[in-house]
């Protein structure tokens, strides 16, 4: 909230791009000012991961050119499949270079707690 707060007082456009279940929540806890934001579920408009910079993030603040613009935006979600994975940390790579030249504030935030945790791989010994 703090983050969404800050752009309205900063007169910055904002968008919130996450799963639909947690929509509602951030809604809510906006109140009125919940209508300043631009809303958008993730797990539609960032199905494919190799979307979501050109046709979420950068869709966004090209229509808000401009001035800064603040996007929160969460492209990992529990349900990913394992394909989609390395296409969205290809995504989170890519994004400061999608935005070099831009003036943007971007937070991806992430449920941890319900994303299946990594397991390093097993390696062996190289041998001599």
């Amino acid at each position: 909230m703090p983050f969404i707060k800050a752009g309205h007082e900063a007169g910055e456009p904002v968008a919130v791009a996450v799963p639909g279940e947690r929509l509602g929540t951030l809604w809510s806890a906006l109140g009125p000012a919940a209508d300043r934001v631009t809303w958008l579920d993730m797990t539609e408009a960032g199905r494919n991961p190799g979307r979501i910079i050109p046709g979420v993030l950068r869709a966004f603040a090209d229509r808000h050119a401009g001035g800064r613009v603040r996007i929160i935006g969460e492209p990992i979600w529990p349900g990913r499949s394992a394909t989609e994975y390395p296409a969205c940390a290809q995504h989170e790579a890519l994004i400061n270079l999608a935005f070099a030249g831009r003036d943007a504030a971007i937070l991806c935030p992430y449920d941890v707690a319900g994303l299946p945790r990594r397991r390093s791989p097993t390696r062996t010994p190289p041998t001599r």
